[in-house]
C-alpha cells in the first residue's frame, strides 16, 4: 500500500506543477488583456503587442461592420504591395487623427501605393488619400462593445479598482481548489492507512 501513497504524492507534485504553468498562462493573458485596454484608451502613443495593437472605435463611419464601442486589433504592416489588397479594412493616422476605413481602390505614386478609402457607412470615399508613411496596419479581429467597456475604464481609479478585485477573486478561487485537492489528498492517505492497519 505504500505504492499508493507515493503515486498519490507523485500526482499531487505532478497537480502543482500544471497549476503553476497554468498560473504563467493567466498571468500572461490578463497582462496582454490589460496593455489592449491601456492602447485603446491611450490615444497618442500605441501599445504593440506581438505585432498587433488595438484601437476602439469611436464614430460610426464603419457601420454595420464595425460598430462605435468596438475594438479593432491592427495587425503592423510595413506597408509593401501585395500586403493591402481592395477591399481590406485598414487603419491609419491623418494628422494626429486614427482612423479605420476600407480600402476600395490603389492607386500609385512615384513608384508607392497610396489607398483610396472610404467608410461602409460613408456616402463618399476619404478626399485624401493613405500613404504608406501613415498606415498603421491592417485590421484582422473585431471584438465587439469592448471599447464601450474601456470607455468606463478609462478613469484609471475605476481600472485599477477592477483589476485589483478581478485578482483577488482569482487567487481566492485558486486558494479553495488548492484546500479542496489537499482535502481529496489526505482523504485518500488516510484511508490508505486506514486499510493497512
Amino acid at each position: 500500500m505504500k505504492y499508493n501513497i507515493e503515486a498519490i504524492e507523485k500526482r499531487k507534485d505532478i497537480s502543482k506543477k500544471f497549476k503553476f504553468v497554468v498560473d504563467i498562462i493567466l498571468v500572461i493573458i490578463i497582462y496582454n488583456i490589460i496593455l489592449v485596454s491601456i492602447s485603446c484608451i491611450n490615444k497618442i502613443e500605441e501599445i504593440n503587442i506581438f505585432g498587433y495593437t488595438g484601437y476602439r472605435i469611436i464614430t460610426e463611419s464603419m457601420k454595420p461592420n464595425i460598430n462605435s464601442g468596438d475594438v479593432v486589433l491592427v495587425k503592423t504592416i510595413n506597408g509593401d504591395k501585395e500586403e493591402i489588397k481592395k477591399g481590406d479594412v485598414i487603419t491609419f493616422r491623418k494628422n494626429l487623427e486614427v482612423i479605420t476605413h476600407r480600402v476600395i481602390d490603389i492607386e500609385e505614386n512615384n513608384g508607392e501605393n497610396v489607398y483610396v478609402t472610404k467608410g461602409d457607412n460613408n456616402n463618399l470615399e476619404d478626399q485624401e488619400r493613405v500613404e504608406k508613411s501613415e498606415l498603421l496596419g491592417k485590421v484582422v479581429v473585431v471584438i465587439p462593445y469592448l471599447g464601450n467597456i474601456i470607455g468606463i475604464l478609462e478613469n484609471k481609479i475605476i481600472f485599477l479598482i477592477l483589476v485589483l478585485i478581478f485578482l483577488i477573486l482569482l487567487l481566492y478561487k485558486i486558494n479553495i481548489q488548492e484546500k479542496k485537492e489537499n482535502r481529496r489528498l489526505k482523504k485518500k492517505i488516510d484511508d490508505e492507512k486506514n486499510r493497512d492497519k
